[in-house]
């Protein structure tokens, strides 16, 4: 487009001027004994039409320069609008890979607690129970085991207490040691309450695992399940 209009707006300059020197080719001696005044009214008038064809045609030219620019800025817009979507699927997905690497880590983390983490098991042993005109008489033992891994330096509480016991402590509970709390009900009523363990894990952490005991009533054995 600008060079169109250099073009056109030469080729009419020129076609212009040679018009003009015809119309005054012969009539330049005029000029010689002509005011100041009328020669410079001469030269405006005779120049005015090409300062005003410059002028349009600059109009023209710096309207297309315009256009043009907005089209260049039109397309470094889309350019940045790519980029951001880009980088916004770039982070999305550094996104999920960081959450994906959390989750394997939390996944280890547990892997790792469950396998330091004493499974304990409850069970009973043998019981023997009589009337002896005072009520009945039932004395019994819970065994406490672990199915996984070891604890040390084991600490229970019961509460409330059953059978007379409200805590025990031990030094140790693995796979080929067990131990024994003696339980002993003067009379058998129907209770729950909760069986706490601390504990020392394998790996030296102090950990506490909870418990929910029953009785029940008649019977001379303790329900023990994890609390949920």
């Amino acid at each position: 487009m600008r060079k169109r209009l250099g073009l056109i707006g030469g080729v009419v300059t020129a076609v212009y001027l040679l018009g003009l020197a015809a119309l005054v080719w012969g009539r330049t001696y005029t000029l010689m004994i002509m005011p100041l005044n009328e020669v410079g009214d001469f030269l405006a008038g005779a120049f005015g039409p090409v300062a005003f064809l410059w002028l349009i045609l600059g109009f023209l030219q710096q309207g297309d320069e315009l256009r043009q620019g907005t089209e260049a800025l039109k397309l470094q817009a889309e350019e940045l609008r790519n980029s951001v979507e880009q980088q916004s699927i770039m982070a999305s997905a550094a996104t999920q890979q960081i959450n994906a690497q959390q989750q394997a880590l939390q996944l280890q983390l547990e892997e790792t607690e469950r396998t330091f983490r004493a499974n304990f098991v409850f069970g009973g042993g043998p019981s023997v129970s009589s009337n002896r005109g005072l009520g009945f008489y039932a004395e019994t033992s819970i065994e406490i085991g672990v199915a996984r891994s070891v604890a040390y330096a084991v600490e229970i509480a019961i509460d409330p207490p059953f059978g007379g016991v409200s805590e025990g402590k031990f030094a140790i509970i693995d796979l080929n040691r067990s131990v024994s709390i003696p339980v002993k009900f003067l009379t058998l009523p129907e209770t729950s309450g909760t069986v706490s363990i601390l504990y020392d894990g394998a790996d030296g952490k102090r950990r506490e695992e909870n418990f929910v005991y029953t009785t029940f009533n008649g019977h001379p054995w303790v329900k023990i399940k994890r609390a949920v």
